[in-house]
């Protein structure tokens, strides 16, 4: 796993065997993340500029019911990172 972009309390934005994901933590009283592996046009957007990757992490953190449908299972470990 390479870590590509992180800020605390927020996001992790990595790459795990040649594909690419967001892992955006969510909600208020009750936190939980919504990891969501990326299109390639949104790695080369967020690779890019990262404006759009912070553009993306909000409108996740703000609507996660819209994103839930391309949310994965697969769990990865952070601790290293």
């Amino acid at each position: 796993m390479k870590v590509l972009d992180k800020e605390g309390y927020s996001h992790i934005f990595f790459e795990d065997d040649d594909s690419f994901y967001i892992s955006v933590l969510c909600g208020g009283i009750g936190v939980y993340d919504l990891t969501i592996k990326l299109t390639e046009k949104e790695k080369d957007d967020f690779l890019r500029e990262r404006k759009l990757l912070l553009e993306f992490v909000n409108q996740v953190n703000s609507k996660p019911d819209e994103f839930k449908i391309r949310t994965i299972d697969k769990k990865f470990d952070f601790s290293n990172n």
